[in-house]
């Protein structure tokens, strides 16, 4: 539904947020998808060293990730937690096809982003847009 530019800037790809779109497996009714555009080519050898190429995610994208999903959420009137919001590692390790699970298909997208401009440390991906959102959603007008 919405994709995230390496300087920030978020498009929205389709004109209502009912629309149905394939984005994590088993769980598009009723979700919304926001894909940070990066990391093309990327290789995860473990989560916390993960070679993310010629794109990495900028700190510019995390962080209006972390405003689009506490944006969001306020509207929606969606808990910003681990339940509710989750990357697309999140939900297959949930699912069975996440690191680690031999599924051919593994998905690792965000499974670790760099806290920036946190301390820097790469932290589990959820947790870092969460974090973020939840900061904003406490600390700025979100209208």
């Amino acid at each position: 539904h919405f994709n995230i530019d390496a300087d920030g800037s978020i498009s929205q790809t389709c004109t209502q947020l009912t629309e149905l779109k394939s984005h994590t497996w088993h769980r598009n009714t009723g979700a919304i998808g926001i894909a940070l555009c990066c990391a093309c080519g990327a290789l995860p050898h473990n989560g916390r060293d993960t070679e993310f190429g010629k794109f990495p995610p900028t700190p510019r994208q995390i962080d209006a990730a972390g405003k689009l999903v506490a944006a969001l959420a306020h509207g929606l009137n969606i808990p910003i937690d681990r339940w509710n919001i989750l990357t697309h590692c999140e939900a297959a390790l949930i699912d069975g096809y996440g690191p680690y699970s031999g599924d051919a298909e593994t998905r690792w997208d965000l499974w670790y982003l760099r806290d920036s401009p946190g301390d820097g440390a790469m932290k589990p991906g959820g947790q870092v847009i969460r974090g973020k959102a939840l900061w904003y959603a406490k600390s700025s007008p979100l209208v």
